[in-house]
């Protein structure tokens, strides 16, 4: 998180505007078979993330509970989502402020569709742009 001079304001370190602008921050990575995987920061209440929580949501699947509901949703501010040629093959969900208040910024789900697994595509969402 970047500092702009004179002014005090953290502003994003993917797209360079104040901290609490409500836009898509993106940057892009390559996996280890060369595709380009765009990820998108989002806030949480974004129409983008609310339809693909519906239908995550909308298959039953242990792994969306343990991972997107209750109190792993409560905490979170921001959803990452990672895109290869438009189609959505991952989620992070990040709590600025940490699980339970812990007061340090945290991933709290990762999820990346099976087909994507071990191709080095959930790696960039961990990587600084």
């Amino acid at each position: 998180m970047k500092t702009r001079k004179n002014e005090g304001t953290k502003v994003c370190s993917h797209c360079g505007l104040a901290i609490g602008h409500d836009h898509g921050c993106v940057y892009e990575g390559v996996d280890i078979r060369g595709q380009i995987v765009k990820v998108e920061i989002l806030p949480r209440g974004n129409e983008k993330i609310t339809g693909i929580m519906e239908d995550l949501h909308s298959k039953p699947s242990p792994a969306m509970g343990i991972l997107f509901a209750g109190d792993r949703w409560a905490c979170v501010e921001k959803v990452a989502v990672a895109e290869v040629d438009g189609k959505i093959v991952g989620i992070a969900t990040i709590a600025p402020k940490g699980e339970q208040v812990s007061g340090k910024p945290t991933i709290v789900g990762l999820y990346v569709q099976h087909q994507y697994r071990q191709k080095g595509s959930a790696i960039i969402f961990l990587r600084q742009p």
